[in-house]
């Protein structure tokens, strides 16, 4: 089933299309050094605007020719962008990740599990995937525990672009059940 972005809301965040004005503090965002320590291939180019532009373009086109795509993840009060989830389709593993940065000074609030929890819902019911995947580092902790939270499952450790990942996934049967 093809989708296009909406938005979305759970009981804290909105997640909406990302539109060009975000750059600014998305840039900020990605190219912050505690997210930049998590990322497989860092940005070499260190405009903020320019990466974030990039970035917010990728997450376009993901929509375009996928069906499924990044929200960018705001503060239903405020209105203030604290980061970035949803799907993305990966050749690499010919399967639909979820994926997500928060904002470091919004990290341990629980956004992350929150928004990657919808992103699931949105992907199981609407965009109708039938299992969602999710890599990290091994390393890093934090990600692993939302996976595992979100009722993601550990199925192995491997390699990606020459870095040592570790893969977790759920199906949408397993999904269900777990919602019961």
């Amino acid at each position: 089933m093809r989708v296009m972005s909406t938005t979305l809301t759970t009981a804290r965040l909105a997640l909406r299309p990302f539109t060009e004005a975000d750059a600014p503090a998305y840039g900020a965002i990605r190219l912050h050094e505690k997210v930049v320590d998590w990322l497989p291939s860092p940005p070499k180019d260190e405009n903020r605007a320019e990466t974030a532009i990039r970035t917010i373009k990728h997450f376009q086109d993901c929509w375009a020719t996928h069906g499924v795509g990044p929200w960018a993840v705001c503060d239903r009060e405020s209105g203030i962008l604290v980061g970035q989830c949803g799907l993305r389709h990966l050749d690499d593993f010919k399967g639909v990740e979820v994926l997500w940065t928060i904002d470091p000074s919004c990290w341990r609030r629980g956004y992350a599990s929150e928004a990657a929890a919808e992103s699931l819902r949105f992907g199981f019911e609407q965009a109708g995937l039938s299992e969602i995947f999710a890599i990290t580092m091994p390393t890093n902790l934090a990600s692993r525990k939302v996976m595992e939270k979100i009722g993601m499952r550990y199925r192995r450790e491997t390699a990606w672009k020459g870095f040592d990942i570790v893969y977790y996934d759920i199906d949408r049967a397993t999904w269900q059940t777990s919602r019961q």
